[in-house]
């Protein structure tokens, strides 16, 4: 809808009309929307990309059709800024997990909180996993194997392949009777995404932790001060993530720098 809107008032100040074929669509008219959304609107370059992409797909679809002749993307590459990953130390996921909390719900919170930081499932995977996805192997341990809602979404298929460690096991045996886990027929409850980030938010001040917590934080603190400093490979990581590539978990590896200091360690050794 916003995007929507944005294209609707540069068609006016473009234009001076209210609405254009899509002949009329141009390289220009692409600039002049890019403009408007730094100018007037003052939004990121992540939002830019973002609306972009979503008015690049009918203009691509339209020119597939045959409704313009000329791509007004043609030229053109809105790329989405490099940022590092937010996620927890050793010290302040400890942190979380021993906080004193006065509500239950907020008790609820930080546990499903944790339980991600231990398994990497986003969001919305934790709030559809069921005890069917919940496995046991031939040796009697249990793993978590699901398949990654946005990679369903989109058409594809990634499954997310995680054996579950003492925490995790822990907090699914404490809310295995929960009466929301059994009436939804879900391994643990959750709530909205937006009522989880509220909690969060308090939970970190009373942590003491100085960094903007949401539930995706907690898939970060999997990927690297779980597993990748704990040596676990990249390829296991990505894995365990429902990633399609190793690609995509790279950035993790970037941001840690464990085998930097690794190697500077040794060097530390042999200097002295």
């Amino acid at each position: 809808i916003n995007c929507y809107r944005c294209v609707e008032a540069v068609i006016k100040t473009h234009f001076q009309k209210e609405d254009i074929t899509f002949h009329e669509l141009s390289n220009d008219f692409i600039r002049a929307l890019e403009d408007y959304f730094k100018v007037v609107k003052e939004l990121k370059q992540s939002t830019i990309v973002r609306y972009m992409k979503c008015f690049k797909k009918i203009t691509n679809m339209a020119f597939n059709n045959g409704w313009m002749k000329v791509n007004p993307f043609a030229g053109l590459q809105f790329r989405q800024p490099k940022s590092d990953p937010t996620f927890l130390t050793k010290e302040e996921l400890n942190a979380i997990e021993n906080v004193s909390l006065s509500t239950h719900n907020m008790n609820i919170a930080r546990d499903l909180f944790v339980f991600c930081c231990y398994t990497g499932l986003a969001f919305i995977d934790a709030k559809e996993l069921k005890n069917r996805d919940i496995i046991k192997d031939n040796n009697g341990k249990l793993w978590i194997r699901k398949d990654r809602h946005k990679l369903k979404k989109e058409g594809g298929r990634c499954i997310a392949n995680v054996p579950l460690l003492k925490t995790p096991l822990s907090i699914l045996d404490k809310y295995k009777d929960h009466p929301k886990c059994i009436k939804d027929g879900v391994a643990i409850p959750l709530f909205c995404n937006q009522t989880m980030n509220n909690y969060l938010k308090t939970i970190a001040s009373l942590a003491g932790i100085d960094k903007y917590l949401s539930t995706h934080v907690a898939r970060h603190t999997f990927a690297t001060t779980v597993t990748l400093a704990n040596k676990v490979s990249l390829q296991n990581v990505s894995k365990m993530l429902g990633h399609t590539s190793t690609r995509m978990t790279e950035h993790y590896a970037r941001v840690l720098d464990q085998t930097i200091l690794e190697d500077m360690e040794k060097v530390e050794i042999r200097l002295s």
